[in-house]
């Protein structure tokens, strides 16, 4: 019963964002390999983490991947990280950003975002429009913050402009640098 439920999120997913999760997981490792490579990214030591995607507020239908090595090989401990960045943002309803809302002492930190998506579907004459949320944990914050806006610019649920506004508020000195890697 229990596995029903999951492929039918794990379609619900699929349908709401017009993307296989598959191929949302294949493009994201491209992404960070491309990303690790770049020569102002300098902690090499750092070769992985946890990437979660929640395409509806009620996070019933979450996915995550584990991208190459995740710190201490402790999967759970950075998909609970990007979940906890997924949450806040679903809990502000108005910021685009977990770094925005960034505070060390609660364990709030960037590398989320949050994004609205149009689901059109063949069978139906309307749009549905949803939030979405997307976070990376394993690198350093900015480092997150990058990998995702990209990926979300790649998938073609954010523009170009609407990442450019995101990384105002970092100065996120990655995010040029990989978008640039990727075109």
């Amino acid at each position: 019963m229990e596995h029903s439920q999951t492929k039918q999120r794990a379609l619900f997913s699929q349908a709401f964002l017009q993307k296989d999760v598959g191929d949302i997981a294949d493009r994201a490792a491209e992404l960070f390999n491309i990303f690790h490579s770049l020569p102002q990214y300098n902690q090499k030591d750092l070769k992985g983490g946890v990437l979660v995607l929640v395409p509806d507020e009620t996070c019933a239908s979450c996915f995550s991947v584990t991208i190459g090595e995740v710190p201490n090989n402790d999967p759970t401990k950075y998909c609970k990280i990007a979940m906890s960045k997924c949450a806040v943002l679903r809990n502000a309803k108005r910021a685009r950003s977990s770094y925005a809302l960034r505070d060390e002492s609660c364990g709030i930190y960037g590398g989320g975002i949050s994004f609205r998506h149009k689901w059109e579907t063949d069978f139906h004459v309307y749009t549905f429009s949803g939030k979405a949320y997307l976070a990376f944990s394993g690198l350093p914050e900015l480092a997150d913050e990058a990998l995702v806006l990209v990926l979300a610019i790649d998938m073609g649920w954010t523009t170009e402009k609407k990442a450019k506004k995101i990384v105002q508020a970092s100065a996120n000195p990655y995010f040029e640098p990989l978008l640039e890697a990727v075109k």
